[in-house]
């Protein structure tokens, strides 16, 4: 399978490397979360997909199984955190 076409959005062999226990799944980057669905982009285009478990959010790398939900959301490198209200 190539990831050629996931390379401008982030997908390098360091990734490759991390997709290796989900053989059989297909890697996507999640775009939007919104009301128990992701935008996902695939090598195929854009997905919209479902998931069990803790939502992905937008930037994160996923597997994707046979029926376009989410099986697993990759490690995340990287966050950006939203401050909270200040407690006093």
């Amino acid at each position: 399978m190539s990831f050629s076409s996931l390379s401008s959005l982030g997908w390098d062999d360091s990734w490759a490397e991390v997709f290796t226990p989900y053989d059989g799944l297909a890697p996507g980057r999640v775009t939007r979360t919104d009301r128990g669905r992701c935008s996902v982009l695939t090598e195929h285009g854009e997905i919209h997909a479902a998931w069990r478990g803790d939502p992905p959010c937008a930037g994160d790398w996923v597997a994707l199984d046979d029926d376009g939900r989410v099986a697993a959301i990759l490690p995340r490198r990287s966050a950006f955190v939203r401050g909270g209200v200040a407690r006093g």
